[in-house]
């Protein structure tokens, strides 16, 4: 019986983002889907099955995971995109569940767990999520890195340390975000992060070995995918430009798309935002959300430096900040 009211909240939360979003249901054709199912099916799956796993190789469908589904759904259903469309959100359905387990398990509490999935399952200007099927790879990113982070903090919090299987596990979840998308690359800083504020600066080797394996796997795939001869750094989208200006800028335009603001994010605002959700975290002495700050704070990085996208393009920072529908 103790189970029923969470059932009925979980029914709840599934509802409330069908209500609002099952329009991306019958999406039809997006301008990105004729390039990306182009590359997927001039690309074998033998081949398709490499990238995955040489990740620090060069493959001219720069994500490869996301390739793969193109080119799966392509193979059964040619081109009716529903079944499609019904995956993706079968695995947004699953992120919601995501987000409301790792919540959960850092505060303790199922009513917080909860409140987190709903506050996470619908926002208007995460349209591009719902319609484009292009966000499959921002989509499946979400997936393999919160999969990822449960499995490391959930053995951390028994007091434990990742033992090898666990460290494989852990590092084929973070090469599978990658190859889904580059939001992925912020990993080893949110690990970090977690550590230092979760279990304190006193790192033990097996903790700093397997900060570091992540890391050494993120700077693999970025020098050799992303910054490579012909890397997608080079597609002048993606061209850098690392500066604190530039990071408080980018930062801005993310938050006034989630809070359905226009240019009212300046940079001395976005510094205020920042530094409210540190003391709100201080003043409530909670780890929880220091490390939820960080989360936004650095899972932003990888798009804090280059042009401007839609809100979706921060789908994985954005889980720690509030937002309304």
């Amino acid at each position: 019986m103790k189970r029923i009211p969470w059932l009925l909240a979980a029914l709840f939360i599934i509802a409330y983002f069908l209500y609002f979003a099952y329009w991306g249901l019958f999406a039809d054709f997006s301008h990105d889907d004729l390039m990306n199912m182009w590359r997927s099916l001039e690309r074998p799956y033998p081949a398709l099955v490499a990238d995955n796993l040489l990740f620090w190789r060069f493959s001219p469908t720069y994500r490869p995971f996301g390739a793969l589904v193109y080119k799966v759904s392509l193979d059964l259903f040619g081109l009716n995109l529903f079944p499609l469309r019904v995956f993706c959100y079968l695995v947004l359905a699953l992120n919601i569940f995501l987000v409301y387990a790792l919540a959960r398990r850092l505060t303790g509490s199922r009513e917080v767990g909860a409140l987190a999935a709903l506050l996470h399952a619908f926002h208007s200007n995460f349209g591009a999520l719902y319609l484009n099927n292009g966000t499959l790879y921002d989509i499946f990113c979400f997936t393999f890195t919160f999969l990822g982070l449960l499995l490391y903090v959930r053995v951390r919090q028994q007091g434990k340390w990742l033992n090898a299987p666990q460290i494989a596990l852990f590092s084929f979840l973070l090469i599978l975000a990658l190859n889904s998308k580059e939001m992925a690359l912020a990993t080893p800083l949110v690990l970090g992060a977690y550590e230092l504020i979760c279990h304190g600066p006193r790192l033990k080797p097996s903790s700093i070995a397997t900060l570091l394996l992540s890391a050494g796997i993120a700077a693999a795939y970025y020098f050799g995918r992303v910054t490579g001869p012909e890397g997608l750094g080079q597609n002048s989208g993606y061209k850098t430009s690392i500066s604190l200006a530039a990071y408080l800028q980018q930062t801005g335009h993310y938050l006034d798309e989630l809070f359905y603001r226009t240019g009212w994010f300046t940079a001395g605002k976005t510094v205020g935002f920042l530094l409210v959700l540190l003391a709100v975290a201080w003043l409530l002495r909670s780890r929880a959300l220091a490390f939820s700050a960080s989360i936004f704070a650095l899972g932003i990085l990888p798009m804090a430096f280059i042009e401007p996208r839609s809100l979706s393009a921060v789908y994985i920072p954005l889980v720690s900040c509030p937002r309304g529908s």
